[in-house]
């Protein structure tokens, strides 16, 4: 009997945590406004404010970090990688991810948007 309430329980924990339901992967780092939150068991923690030292969150190779002055106007956006960031607060946001959707990003001036890729050709 208590092999089985073991293996129940094993079973019952596997199962838990393959579920899937990760927001993100650990130590993974994004900008929210001011923000840097960072990934903890899956999901997103409030980090540090970089406003309280008057400065902003900006996403810089992959990593959230405090910068000085606004990275961008507000209501610019950019691609960067396969994604459009919109500006908000002086900071890049993430707005889309156009891989996500099997799409690219395309800038145009100061504006970015999804689109579907390039046709193939023979």
């Amino acid at each position: 009997m208590e092999r089985i309430l073991l293996a129940i329980s094993l079973l019952w924990a596997l199962s838990a945590c393959s579920s899937g339901s990760a927001d993100c992967t650990q130590g993974e780092t994004r900008c929210q406004g001011s923000v840097i939150q960072t990934c903890v068991d899956g999901s997103w923690q409030d980090f540090q404010d970089c406003a309280e030292q008057d400065r902003i969150c900006e996403l810089e190779d992959g990593t959230a970090a405090c910068a000085d002055g606004p990275a961008c106007t507000d209501g610019e956006r950019r691609c960067y990688e396969d994604r459009v960031e919109r500006c908000a607060g002086g900071a890049w946001d993430l707005e889309q991810d156009c891989a996500a959707s099997g799409q690219v990003c395309e800038q145009t001036g100061s504006q970015a948007a999804c689109a579907e890729g390039p046709a193939c050709t023979d």
